[in-house]
């Protein structure tokens, strides 16, 4: 979050990180530039294959992503924050939670008036559940789904904050709302 290549999607080389490409890139024939540890990149590589992205132009560790920075590359962030200045935030008229959690997870307890907007179905819905027109928190259970989101949302042209940050502990501390017509409807 703190410095990227403008328009970079998040996808951690991890157990997510085919379902993350997979949900949000929706053009299997863009060209791909990994940022990634060398010894990761046959990983990388057979994993897109595996969901139908071939088209891998190259890769960049992550030390030449530095150089390139250094060397005055353009560089984009998305600004960080935690559920305390979400407390403090969510009610300002120019501002939307956006949770970026599973339909469940939202409906058993939600920061009051967010929007639930799946980050593996942000493609499908983002347009139309998604305000252009005001500044996103983006938050989910521990901030690894909504850093994924929150990149897929500031490429789409959005103003974004990154919740890094437990809902357990905003949970703990603020008030939270449930949607029991939505808990039947998932069950």
């Amino acid at each position: 979050m703190a410095r990227h290549v403008p328009g970079a999607l998040y996808a951690p080389m991890n157990k997510t990180f085919n379902t993350v490409v997979g949900s949000l890139v929706t053009d299997e024939t863009m060209p791909f530039v990994l940022i990634i540890d060398e010894e990761h990149v046959e990983e990388a590589l057979l994993d897109l294959v595996r969901i139908g992205y071939d088209n891998i132009v190259g890769f960049v560790t992550p030390e030449g992503l530095e150089h390139y920075f250094e060397a005055g590359g353009a560089c984009a962030t998305i600004e960080e924050i935690t559920f305390e200045d979400v407390a403090r935030m969510k009610d300002d008229e120019n501002v939307k939670v956006l949770d970026a959690r599973f339909a469940r997870e939202y409906a058993e307890a939600h920061v009051p008036g967010a929007v639930n907007a799946s980050y593996t179905r942000l493609p499908d819905y983002f347009e139309e559940r998604v305000p252009k027109d005001k500044t996103l928190l983006v938050h989910c259970a521990s901030g690894a789904r909504a850093a994924a989101a929150s990149a897929f949302l500031a490429r789409n042209g959005y103003e974004v904050k990154y919740v890094n940050d437990a809902f357990a502990a905003y949970a703990e501390k603020y008030e939270v709302e449930m949607d029991k017509s939505a808990l039947a409807e998932v069950a």
